[in-house]
């Protein structure tokens, strides 16, 4: 039985120098196109998603509470084994300015 490299040199005639780095740069090229494929394949699952699960708590055998993070809104989300239920819903508003901050801090002292 002929070893590797017995059978490498006699497809490829490694005698010559040629030849070698001519196997060695297509080694080298598929390598970096496997690479490359493995990244480009990666990077396109990779904090792509606009829902993010923040937190969850099981409660029961079939019941959680999960605070789910979307892009404008978080949900409390109340999970049971046939349904979800709605607990409540946050908007995530950015503020621009010091005066909205000031109106925002106003008014939940006035609610509270």
């Amino acid at each position: 039985m002929k070893t590797l490299l017995q059978s490498i040199n006699y497809y490829f005639s490694l005698n010559n120098i040629n030849h070698c780095l001519y196997l060695y740069y297509c080694m080298i090229i598929l390598a970096i196109i496997f690479i490359i494929n493995r990244y480009i394949y990666f990077s396109n699952y990779r904090n792509n998603s606009y829902i993010k699960i923040k937190s969850s708590i099981s409660l029961g055998p079939n019941q959680k509470i999960i605070i789910i993070d979307l892009k404008k809104v978080t949900l409390v989300l109340g999970v049971i084994s046939k349904k979800m239920i709605v607990l409540h819903r946050f908007d995530n508003k950015k503020f621009d300015s010091k005066k909205e901050i000031q109106k925002q801090i106003k008014y939940n002292e006035k609610n509270l």
